[in-house]
């Protein structure tokens, strides 16, 4: 069968993303017994590889300890291994509360991240999320419409726009990380109608 030029790509970077490393970080193929190294670039894109549908675009998948403190044979577990997320934490119920509320889903959109492997523990350092993202994210989203999720995933894309041109996305926007730790006084529906708003102007 013949591949579109979509499905060509995809498999790229597929390949990039495993192919690429850094000193003090694994790969999904190296924890959990590769249980989360599947034919794409995250596990979000389980559910969330548009072609043609808009870019959310986060800062990192997981870390290693907290993939390895999950029991195989828990709920959590199952969840980030049939649908690549765990749809009960703050971030994920906001943001698909926010697409419920533009009539989308995750499977109209297409989903990634600026950094691509896995911290021992707690987040990324700053000055290794670029090379992730030039080894990989930037053939993910370039000419696409494209939203930052978040504070890193904001610096790092319009760094992209520096780097690459303006016209790098076909449209881009960002916002505040989703998560309603971050933004107090605000509560769940709030931040999704906010999130849903930006999601209209690149629809």
């Amino acid at each position: 069968m013949k591949l579109s030029e979509f499905e060509r790509a995809f498999e790229y970077n597929i390949e990039r993303r495993r192919k690429f490393s850094l000193p003090g970080y694994k790969n999904l193929a190296e924890v959990c017994n590769g249980d989360f190294d599947g034919e794409y670039v995250t596990p979000l894109q389980i559910e969330a590889r548009s072609a043609t549908g808009i870019c959310l675009v986060s800062h990192y998948w997981f870390n290693v300890e907290g993939l390895e403190k999950c029991n195989p044979d828990s709920e959590r577990y199952r969840l980030l291994k049939e649908h690549g997320y765990t749809p009960s934490i703050d971030f994920n119920r906001i943001v698909n509360a926010a697409l419920e509320k533009v009539g989308l889903c995750r499977a109209d959109t297409y989903m990634t991240q600026v950094f691509h492997l896995l911290p021992l523990k707690g987040r990324p350092n700053k000055e290794d999320i670029w090379p992730s993202f030039e080894a990989i994210t930037q053939f993910e989203i370039r000419g696409r419409r494209v939203i930052a999720l978040g504070g890193c995933a904001k610096r790092i894309c319009e760094r992209a726009r520096r780097e690459f041109g303006t016209d790098f996305f076909e449209s881009f926007e960002s916002i505040y990380s989703p998560s309603y730790r971050y933004q107090k006084g605000k509560d769940e529906d709030e931040r999704a109608t906010e999130i849903a708003a930006t999601i209209r102007k690149i629809l």
